[in-house]
């Protein structure tokens, strides 16, 4: 077709891993703290984190479609993406019971899709030899979705104000009825 100045049709497929678990989170620790006894002050330790030696990466596999496309001898020209990214062995923080001495510890147990769409176009109204005007703008769309959370329907962190639901967006905010 003659008004079509040039079309590219682009797809790619990849994996990667997230490492960003932080320095010892594998390994038990303790927290040094003051205690006071009497008027003195004195240092002591409690429990920090229980740790987790079997913490994985999290992996990502993501897909991506695109299309590029010039038209009128390039005076108009936009770009189509959908992508859909899958990460497991989500990082998630567990809750523990209480009796145990730990509020939570850093785990391996989730499942996340996010799908999308992001349009844009350009289009140059003026071209002149001293003077170009264009306009151009954008939009997109996601989609977060928690999969699956270990077998269990949610996570309640930090009393309950955020919650990972399975078919919900990661860390939904929630609020808390007086």
């Amino acid at each position: 077709l003659k008004f079509i100045s040039s079309a590219k049709l682009r797809a790619s497929y990849g994996t990667s891993g997230n490492d960003q678990i932080g320095d010892f989170a594998a390994r038990p620790t303790l927290n040094i703290t003051n205690v006071a006894i009497g008027n003195s002050v004195l240092k002591g330790v409690n429990n920090g984190a229980p740790g987790n030696s079997n913490l994985t990466w999290e992996k990502s596999r993501q897909a991506d479609l695109g299309l590029d496309l010039d038209l009128f001898k390039s005076r108009i020209s936009g770009t189509i993406d959908y992508y859909r990214n899958n990460t497991s062995s989500l990082l998630l923080n567990e809750n523990l019971p209480f009796s145990s001495g730990y509020n939570s510890f850093l785990t391996n147990i989730g499942e996340m899709r996010n799908t999308g769409i992001e349009v844009s176009a350009n289009a140059i109204i003026i071209k002149q030899k001293n003077f170009t005007w264009s306009v151009g703008g954008n939009i997109a769309h996601d989609e977060e979705k928690v999969v699956s959370i270990a077998g269990a329907a949610n996570i309640n962190n930090f009393f309950g104000a955020i919650i990972d639901v399975v078919g919900k967006s990661l860390n939904q905010i929630v609020a808390v009825k007086a």
